[in-house]
């Protein structure tokens, strides 16, 4: 079972999973590549290489700068920061319109890798995601009131 935070707004979950790969082939250009390197920082054993330098190790992400033809309840906010993501065995397709799209699909990625022997593997699977409100947002005096990481008084508030 697929469970990711925060939780995709569609989730279709096939079974099986992807071939074991250690590496990430992208079909974008150099930019969407670098996004990608940055994204998976903490991942040091998977490289993010250039469609041209595929090979059997690695996991083909083909990308599609379009949205069109997927259905929202939001589809502003589709636009704007949304993916959908399809899985399959030999390959994943990332559909996105803006870079915060993109990205958010590439973390949909990092969040599904299982570790293998053999690399990583993904599970199959189609996800289609988009926030709920236009700005995402940590609110750090809630947390400063809620009292986290302080002992004595208003550390047991919540």
């Amino acid at each position: 079972m697929i469970r990711i935070l925060p939780e995709p707004k569609r989730v279709i979950e096939y079974e099986g999973f992807t071939q074991a790969f250690q590496g990430i082939c992208l079909d974008g250009g150099d930019e969407l590549r670098e996004l990608l390197q940055l994204r998976f920082w903490n991942y040091p054993e998977i490289s993010i290489k250039k469609k041209e330098e595929a090979d059997a190790s690695c996991l083909t992400v083909h990308t599609v700068k379009s949205l069109e033809g997927i259905e929202s309840e939001k589809p502003e906010l589709l636009k704007e920061q949304g993916y959908d993501l399809e899985v399959g065995e030999n390959g994943v397709t990332l559909k996105y319109e803006t870079n915060a799209g993109f990205i958010q699909g590439a973390t949909t990625i990092k969040l599904l890798l299982e570790k293998e022997e053999e690399g990583f593997r993904l599970p199959l699977c189609h996800i289609t995601d988009y926030p709920s409100i236009p700005v995402r947002a940590i609110a750090q005096t809630f947390s400063w009131y809620a009292g986290y990481g302080r002992f004595g008084f208003d550390s047991q508030l919540w």
